[in-house]
């Protein structure tokens, strides 16, 4: 489950995507572990005498704060979040922070842990995101509008026999995008404007135990989300788990037990049973995923498999500590949610979904090399199928009758609506689609002043071909990052991501090139005292201009400048 921990990382560098978010990741490890901070970055190297949980799928965010995904490695680290480091280094207990951008953009977050003791930790924390911006689409300029507002808790508790965490979470979004080009008949200076008001509340609570060699957890989760008042969606989430064995250096195995319901009727059953060998040198995580659909099986005249059985297999070699391999094969089923997807992309509506997706197979092979001098290479690539895959689209639209217009950017002239293209609404379509990733990426460290990073990958792009996580469909993907400590206090960052070839595909294999993104940033983060620190952070500092998903426009420059205290 989701902990936050109250202990602020000067939100520096990482606003305002992160201040976007409040993940954080407790990982439980069968044996000591020496509490230190981690950086919220990919590692060079495998390490194979820890064996961390397996790796979920998860898809890439359609937001604005838009980021390439990588395949993911056998040892994922944990995700920033706005309330620091996920085990706790720091004295304080608690932060404030507050940013601003004109002309809109604006994020503020604060926490404080009550109870803070060694075995004992409850907080509550905030979180607010907001932005507004204006887009163009020909002569026409509309305004795009979002907001959402966060607010949660967290108790966590030893005990001799175990570990409790219960979480509480409540969060109300506001999203106003219009319909582009979309006018009224005899109304032409006016447009039709989706508003959407979202809420969601979600309880969840973890055990974990251990008897003798048995290491055992238990954990539920309930999520509601809802669109206004015509929308409605409760999710259930038991999950069960035991292992047997696990110290250092000795096999172990068990068994998972998860489900995932929803009210609909719609759910999910998988069983996961897998066996663990690690060594010095080798690490591997053999399993099977065994998924069970529950519910209606018939879409349209065609009924779908109920079972399906994917790979859940992760193994790593280091023979030496500047050389590592790491292969991985899985796949597995997925409920499609609206509140998922409403995570992904603040412009959609539940319109047409698919409630079961499949990947029978995504596999992944990494060689990694350093650091030598400073320096550390990679190489990696992939394949992938998957199955009813939901990918961004836009509608076909149906006949009108009313004259409806639609302004087409590709050919900038004004076509009718039996064009193939509706922009009044955004949905998600399922594909089937398989294909290769290749990539490469370099590194550079010196001691603790700079730190280099680059990475190209390249996924061949169809309209049922393609990396499935790449939700754009760019073919091109580069990212390079370099972060500068000059001095003690002051920390410096430069990012630039470049994703070409972008494309939308619709239901009969139309395509819209959404345009390259071509993102440069920049953030700065001076420590003035050790609880009080000033930042700023800009993103697309060139005003590159292209869409994001669903026919939405990127925001120009923007950014957050702010403050931060922790006390």
């Amino acid at each position: 489950m989701k902990t936050r921990h109250i202990a602020f990382l000067g939100a520096a560098l990482l606003a305002p995507a992160v201040m976007a978010q409040d993940i954080s990741t407790e990982i439980t490890v069968d044996r000591t572990i020496v509490p230190e901070q981690r950086n919220a970055e990919r590692p060079a190297n495998f390490v194979p005498a820890i064996q961390l949980p397996r790796v979920e799928l998860k898809p890439l965010s359609l937001h604005e704060y838009l980021k390439a995904s990588e395949l993911t490695t056998i040892l994922p680290v944990l995700e920033p979040a706005s309330y620091g480091d996920t085990i706790a280094v720091t004295p304080y207990r608690g932060y404030a922070a507050i940013g601003y951008f004109p002309v809109y953009n604006l994020g503020a977050s604060a926490g404080y842990r009550f109870i803070n003791t060694h075995n004992t930790r409850l907080g509550a924390w905030m979180q607010f995101d907001g932005n507004s911006y204006k887009g163009n689409a020909g002569s026409d300029k509309y305004s795009y509008g979002d907001n959402t507002v966060s607010l949660g808790a967290d108790f966590n508790r030893m005990f001799k026999a175990g570990h409790l965490a219960v979480g509480l979470e409540y969060m109300h979004g506001r999203t106003s995008m219009p319909a582009l080009g979309v006018h009224a008949p005899g109304m032409e200076n006016d447009v039709y404007t989706k508003v959407l008001n979202a809420d969601a509340f979600k309880a969840d609570a973890s055990w974990w135990g251990r008897y003798k060699a048995f290491t055992y957890k238990a954990s539920f989760e309930f999520e509601h989300f809802g669109y206004a008042s015509y929308f409605n969606e409760q999710r259930y989430t038991p999950e069960i788990g035991v292992m047997l064995g696990g110290a250092q250096g000795k096999p172990s195995g068990g068994i998972d037990i998860k489900g995932d319901f929803l009210s609909c009727g719609n759910g999910d059953l998988t069983l996961l049973p897998y066996y663990n060998y690690n060594t010095a040198t080798f690490s591997a995580h053999v399993g099977l995923k065994l998924d069970v659909r529950t519910g209606d099986m018939t879409i349209g005249a065609t009924e779908v498999k109920r079972f399906h059985v994917a790979p859940d297999v992760l193994i790593g070699w280091a023979p030496v500590s500047m050389f590592a391999v790491e292969a991985r094969v899985e796949g597995g089923d997925r409920i499609n949610t609206a509140a998922g997807y409403y995570n992904l992309c603040h412009y959609f509506t539940p319109q047409e979904m698919r409630p079961y997706s499949n990947v029978p197979v995504d596999a992944s092979l990494k060689f990694s090399v350093g650091p030598v001098a400073g320096v550390s290479l990679k190489l990696f690539g992939g394949y992938s199928m998957a199955n009813d895959w939901l990918m961004p689209a836009q509608s076909v639209p149906s006949s009108t009758g009313g004259g409806i217009t639609v302004w087409d950017p590709e050919h900038s002239s004004i076509v009718s609506d039996n064009q193939g293209w509706n922009p009044y609404y955004s949905l998600f379509v399922p594909y089937d689609i398989k294909g290769w990733l290749l990539g490469a990426g370099i590194g550079y460290r010196w001691r603790d002043i700079v730190d280099f990073e680059a990475t190209a990958q390249m996924a061949p792009q169809a309209s049922d071909k393609g990396y499935y996580r790449w939700v754009d469909r760019a073919r091109y993907v580069v990212d390079a990052s370099v972060k500068v400590h000059p001095v003690d206090k002051l920390d410096l960052e430069l990012d630039y991501e470049f994703r070409g070839n972008r494309k939308l595909y619709n239901y009969v294999g139309m395509e819209r090139k959404l345009g390259n993104k071509s993102d440069l940033s920049f953030g700065a983060a001076y420590r003035i005292t050790p609880q009080f620190s000033v930042w700023a952070r800009g993103e697309n500092l060139l005003n590159h201009r292209y869409d994001l998903l669903l026919s939405v426009p990127a925001q120009g420059i923007k950014g957050l400048v702010g403050v931060s205290y922790k006390f």
